[in-house]
């Protein structure tokens, strides 16, 4: 086959017009892209419900060698838990914690012993079932404690842990505090899924006339 070379003239507005279709094209194309790009997914981040330890007492100025009960109460709102650890400070010059029944012989210098749950938390209106744990340490004015819910069981809302009973024993105020502090895995906590979910506390003074 003989390929023909002619010396025809080269019609370059012919060229030009074809070339600015071509860029336009691209520019088609590109638009196009970009109009209908996927856009990044977005990471929706789970919202932290407050979870509240407080306490209450029964009345809030008491008569020396007087009795007042204080209770331990929850509030989770709609967030599941399963059980909770509480340490509570006090001062104990000014306050002796009591058995919950006078059935219970009232034992004398409570320096720090692992108490018998049942003679010195009242569990009767608490959301909880099983209480394997209580430390008071008169020394120092702590009362550590656990309470669980049934296995398999999930708790949530707002309710009593459990109550203790303090005697006074010196006038003045003093202060029942809830040990926490944020990200600490030594103090109180509500446990959920392996996790504390515990975010906030609040205690309860006393005035001893």
């Amino acid at each position: 086959m003989m390929f023909k070379i002619t010396n025809e003239p080269t019609n370059w507005r012919y060229l030009g017009i074809v070339a600015l279709f071509g860029i336009a094209a691209a520019g088609l194309i590109v638009y196009s892209f970009k109009k209908y790009e996927i856009a990044e997914p977005v990471i929706m981040k789970k919202e932290i419900k407050p979870v509240y330890l407080s306490l209450s007492a029964d009345k809030a100025s008491i008569n020396l060698n007087e009795l007042v009960k204080v209770t331990v109460l929850l509030d989770s709102l709609s967030e599941k838990n399963v059980g909770t650890d509480v340490i509570l400070n006090y001062d104990p010059e000014f306050l002796e914690i009591q058995p919950v029944s006078s059935a219970v012989k009232t034992k004398k210098q409570i320096k720090d012993e692992v108490l018998e749950p049942k003679n010195y938390l009242d569990t009767t209106a608490s959301f909880f079932n099983i209480f394997p744990y209580l430390r008071v340490n008169n020394l120092v004015g702590s009362i550590i404690f656990s309470a669980l819910a049934n296995p398999s069981e999930e708790v949530s809302g707002k309710g009593s842990v459990a109550t203790l009973i303090f005697k006074a024993i010196k006038k003045g105020n003093v202060k029942i505090d809830i040990s926490f502090k944020s990200g600490s895995s030594v103090d109180s906590n509500v446990a959920y899924m392996g996790r504390d979910i515990l975010t906030g506390v609040s205690g309860v003074e006393l005035n001893i006339k």
